[in-house]
Protein backbone atom coordinates (compact mmCIF):
# COMPACT_ATOMS: atom_id res chain seq x y z
CA UNK A 1 0.00 0.00 0.00
CA UNK A 2 1.30 3.33 -0.72
CA UNK A 3 1.81 5.97 2.15
CA UNK A 4 1.44 10.02 1.81
CA UNK A 5 5.35 11.01 2.33
CA UNK A 6 5.32 13.22 5.14
CA UNK A 7 7.64 16.66 5.04
CA UNK A 8 10.51 18.11 7.37
CA UNK A 9 8.52 19.29 9.68
CA UNK A 10 12.00 21.73 11.01
CA UNK A 11 11.44 24.36 8.51
CA UNK A 12 15.06 24.84 8.04
CA UNK A 13 17.37 21.93 8.47
CA UNK A 14 20.70 22.20 10.58
CA UNK A 15 22.90 22.67 7.59
CA UNK A 16 20.96 25.88 6.30
CA UNK A 17 20.77 27.15 9.63
CA UNK A 18 24.79 27.03 10.31
CA UNK A 19 24.84 28.58 6.73
CA UNK A 20 22.60 31.52 7.78
CA UNK A 21 24.36 32.01 10.98
CA UNK A 22 27.91 32.14 9.69
CA UNK A 23 26.81 33.93 6.94
CA UNK A 24 25.30 36.49 9.61
CA UNK A 25 28.30 36.72 11.60
CA UNK A 26 30.60 37.36 8.84
CA UNK A 27 28.78 40.48 7.58
CA UNK A 28 28.74 41.42 11.56
CA UNK A 29 32.54 40.94 11.87
CA UNK A 30 33.10 42.98 8.53
CA UNK A 31 30.89 45.69 9.35
CA UNK A 32 32.30 45.69 13.32
CA UNK A 33 35.77 46.29 11.99
CA UNK A 34 34.80 49.42 9.72
CA UNK A 35 32.75 50.97 12.65
CA UNK A 36 35.93 49.93 15.28
CA UNK A 37 38.56 51.94 13.24
CA UNK A 38 36.15 54.86 12.73
CA UNK A 39 35.54 54.71 16.25
CA UNK A 40 39.10 55.01 17.17
CA UNK A 41 40.02 57.72 14.96
CA UNK A 42 37.59 59.52 16.26
CA UNK A 43 36.95 59.23 19.97
CA UNK A 44 39.71 57.05 21.14
CA UNK A 45 40.20 53.20 22.04
CA UNK A 46 38.72 53.42 25.10
CA UNK A 47 35.39 54.47 23.54
CA UNK A 48 35.44 52.18 20.52
CA UNK A 49 35.91 49.09 23.28
CA UNK A 50 32.38 49.97 25.07
CA UNK A 51 30.33 50.20 21.89
CA UNK A 52 31.85 47.09 20.96
CA UNK A 53 31.55 45.42 24.10
CA UNK A 54 27.61 46.52 23.67
CA UNK A 55 27.83 45.15 19.92
CA UNK A 56 28.54 42.06 21.22
CA UNK A 57 26.19 41.53 24.09
CA UNK A 58 23.62 42.78 21.15
CA UNK A 59 24.68 40.28 18.99
CA UNK A 60 24.21 37.25 22.05
CA UNK A 61 20.92 38.60 22.88
CA UNK A 62 19.80 38.54 18.50
CA UNK A 63 21.54 34.92 18.28
CA UNK A 64 19.09 33.89 21.78
CA UNK A 65 16.06 35.19 20.05
CA UNK A 66 16.52 33.34 16.62
CA UNK A 67 17.75 30.07 18.67
CA UNK A 68 14.45 30.38 20.65
CA UNK A 69 12.66 30.56 17.80
CA UNK A 70 14.07 28.04 16.18
CA UNK A 71 13.30 25.56 19.03
CA UNK A 72 9.72 26.70 19.40
CA UNK A 73 9.25 25.67 15.67
CA UNK A 74 11.27 22.24 15.93
CA UNK A 75 9.32 21.23 19.38
CA UNK A 76 5.20 21.29 17.84
CA UNK A 77 2.81 18.98 16.92
CA UNK A 78 2.42 17.91 13.63
CA UNK A 79 -0.74 16.13 12.48
CA UNK A 80 -1.18 13.86 9.40
CA UNK A 81 -2.98 11.79 7.88
CA UNK A 82 -1.12 8.30 7.29
CA UNK A 83 -2.10 5.35 5.42
CA UNK A 84 -5.14 3.97 3.84
CA UNK A 85 -8.53 4.35 4.41
CA UNK A 86 -10.53 1.79 6.51
CA UNK A 87 -13.70 0.58 5.07
CA UNK A 88 -16.41 -0.79 6.90
CA UNK A 89 -19.54 -1.72 5.09
CA UNK A 90 -23.20 -2.84 5.74
CA UNK A 91 -26.09 -3.36 3.63
CA UNK A 92 -26.81 0.39 4.37
CA UNK A 93 -24.01 2.27 5.83
CA UNK A 94 -20.33 2.65 4.62
CA UNK A 95 -17.92 4.12 6.92
CA UNK A 96 -14.32 5.50 5.70
CA UNK A 97 -12.11 5.65 8.62
CA UNK A 98 -9.22 7.95 8.29
CA UNK A 99 -5.85 7.58 10.56
CA UNK A 100 -4.61 11.18 12.38
CA UNK A 101 -1.01 11.00 13.79
CA UNK A 102 0.97 13.14 15.40
CA UNK A 103 4.59 13.10 14.64
CA UNK A 104 5.70 15.82 16.74
CA UNK A 105 7.05 16.34 20.06
CA UNK A 106 4.12 17.88 21.81
CA UNK A 107 0.38 17.28 22.40
CA UNK A 108 -2.15 18.68 19.61
CA UNK A 109 -5.04 20.35 21.24
CA UNK A 110 -8.69 21.35 19.11
CA UNK A 111 -8.01 19.36 16.06
CA UNK A 112 -10.77 18.94 13.74
CA UNK A 113 -10.31 17.11 10.50
CA UNK A 114 -12.75 18.29 7.84
CA UNK A 115 -13.03 15.98 5.26
CA UNK A 116 -14.20 16.71 1.54
CA UNK A 117 -14.86 14.83 -1.71
CA UNK A 118 -14.14 15.72 -5.39
CA UNK A 119 -15.07 14.75 -8.54
CA UNK A 120 -12.43 13.89 -10.91
CA UNK A 121 -13.28 16.89 -13.16
CA UNK A 122 -13.45 18.98 -10.45
CA UNK A 123 -10.26 21.32 -9.49
CA UNK A 124 -9.57 21.02 -5.81
CA UNK A 125 -7.88 23.95 -4.16
CA UNK A 126 -7.13 24.69 -0.80
CA UNK A 127 -10.55 25.87 0.67
CA UNK A 128 -13.02 25.21 -2.19
CA UNK A 129 -16.11 22.74 -2.00
CA UNK A 130 -17.50 20.22 -4.56
CA UNK A 131 -20.21 21.33 -6.79
CA UNK A 132 -21.56 17.62 -6.83
CA UNK A 133 -20.96 15.98 -3.36
CA UNK A 134 -22.19 17.98 -0.64
CA UNK A 135 -19.93 19.00 2.53
CA UNK A 136 -20.71 16.97 5.79
CA UNK A 137 -23.26 18.42 7.60
CA UNK A 138 -22.39 17.11 11.17
CA UNK A 139 -19.39 19.05 13.24
CA UNK A 140 -16.06 17.53 12.91
CA UNK A 141 -15.28 15.76 16.54
CA UNK A 142 -12.90 17.96 18.41
CA UNK A 143 -9.91 16.37 19.93
CA UNK A 144 -6.83 16.14 21.49
CA UNK A 145 -4.27 14.63 19.50
CA UNK A 146 -1.03 13.01 21.93
CA UNK A 147 2.33 12.23 19.93
CA UNK A 148 3.01 8.55 18.92
CA UNK A 149 -1.15 8.21 19.66
CA UNK A 150 -3.37 7.95 16.32
CA UNK A 151 -6.50 9.24 16.44
CA UNK A 152 -9.03 8.82 13.46
CA UNK A 153 -11.79 10.39 11.48
CA UNK A 154 -14.73 8.90 10.51
CA UNK A 155 -17.26 9.75 7.06
CA UNK A 156 -20.33 7.49 6.96
CA UNK A 157 -22.58 7.32 3.86
CA UNK A 158 -25.98 6.24 3.74
CA UNK A 159 -26.19 3.99 1.28
CA UNK A 160 -29.98 4.57 1.08
CA UNK A 161 -29.60 8.59 0.49
CA UNK A 162 -29.38 8.97 -3.72
CA UNK A 163 -26.22 11.87 -2.93
CA UNK A 164 -24.32 8.85 -1.09
CA UNK A 165 -24.60 6.32 -2.63
CA UNK A 166 -23.41 8.02 -6.02
CA UNK A 167 -20.52 8.88 -4.23
CA UNK A 168 -19.90 5.39 -2.71
CA UNK A 169 -20.37 4.04 -6.65
CA UNK A 170 -17.91 7.19 -7.68
CA UNK A 171 -15.02 6.17 -5.18
CA UNK A 172 -15.41 2.22 -6.06
CA UNK A 173 -14.52 3.48 -9.82
CA UNK A 174 -11.58 5.58 -9.10
CA UNK A 175 -13.08 8.98 -10.02
CA UNK A 176 -13.49 10.83 -6.68
CA UNK A 177 -10.18 12.88 -5.01
CA UNK A 178 -10.31 13.24 -1.07
CA UNK A 179 -9.39 16.71 0.78
CA UNK A 180 -8.48 16.57 4.79
CA UNK A 181 -7.91 19.40 6.51
CA UNK A 182 -6.81 19.01 9.67
CA UNK A 183 -6.85 22.21 12.17
CA UNK A 184 -5.28 22.31 15.39
CA UNK A 185 -3.57 24.01 18.22
CA UNK A 186 -0.69 24.03 20.90
CA UNK A 187 -0.74 26.70 23.23
CA UNK A 188 -1.24 30.08 21.06
CA UNK A 189 -0.04 28.84 18.02
CA UNK A 190 -2.61 27.72 15.59
CA UNK A 191 -1.53 24.84 12.81
CA UNK A 192 -3.19 23.48 9.87
CA UNK A 193 -2.74 20.53 7.59
CA UNK A 194 -3.94 20.13 4.17
CA UNK A 195 -3.66 16.56 2.05
CA UNK A 196 -5.21 15.89 -0.98
CA UNK A 197 -5.67 12.39 -2.04
CA UNK A 198 -7.26 10.06 -5.21
CA UNK A 199 -8.82 7.34 -3.61
CA UNK A 200 -8.63 3.84 -5.15
CA UNK A 201 -11.20 1.28 -4.17
CA UNK A 202 -9.28 -2.32 -4.79
CA UNK A 203 -11.45 -4.99 -5.79
CA UNK A 204 -12.47 -7.08 -2.95
CA UNK A 205 -10.41 -5.30 -0.32
CA UNK A 206 -11.43 -3.62 2.52
CA UNK A 207 -9.35 -0.69 2.42
CA UNK A 208 -9.01 2.46 0.06
CA UNK A 209 -5.41 3.29 -1.19
CA UNK A 210 -4.99 6.50 -1.59
CA UNK A 211 -2.33 8.21 -4.39
CA UNK A 212 -0.78 11.67 -3.36
CA UNK A 213 -2.37 14.89 -4.91
CA UNK A 214 -2.77 18.94 -5.30
CA UNK A 215 -2.92 21.00 -3.19
CA UNK A 216 -0.58 19.71 -0.55
CA UNK A 217 -0.33 22.19 3.07
CA UNK A 218 2.10 21.78 6.38
CA UNK A 219 2.13 25.51 8.49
Amino acid sequence: MKQTKKPNISGFSWSKRKTIILVVLAILIVLWGFFYSWAVVKYGHQYAISISALLVASIAAVGTLLSLKWTREMIRPFLSFSGDVKVDKTQCWVTLTFTIENSGSLPASDTYTEIDFFNEDEEVTEDNLSSKYPPLKRRPEVTMVFPNKPTYANYALDLRDIADKELWQDISNGKVTVRLRIRYKNMSEEYITIQTEKMEKLEQARQVQLIPSFPQKWK
